[in-house]
């Protein structure tokens, strides 16, 4: 796994230390790539997967992080970020408001 830079996780944190696998499942999670654009980022704030998946182990660890939380939906595995992995990522305040994170 390679290291992303230091990225504060607020205004007033020290730097959380995210690789580039966990970036990228936050990226997804959020809608926040090159797909759409930046206003639009944090429209979803959603991951279903399931236990045997490779992600899941990955996004177990970015819970006990702070950076998602999981809950059970339809007998399936759901990750939502928390405002802590989306500031880990680069969201600004509206960014924010459009996941329902502000």
């Amino acid at each position: 796994m390679s290291v992303n830079k230091l990225l504060p996780t607020s205004l007033n944190d020290k730097p959380l230390l995210i690789d580039d696998e966990q970036k990228r499942l936050l990226q997804h999670m959020l809608g926040a790539d090159s797909r759409y654009k930046k206003k639009q980022w944090g429209f979803r704030n959603l991951f279903v997967t399931s236990p045997c998946c490779n992600n899941f182990q990955i996004l177990k660890l970015m819970e006990r992080l702070g950076l998602v939380v999981s809950h059970i939906r339809f007998d399936k595995p759901v990750f939502l970020a928390t405002k802590k992995g989306a500031i880990a990522i680069g969201f600004k305040p509206y960014q924010l408001k459009n996941a329902g994170l502000n």
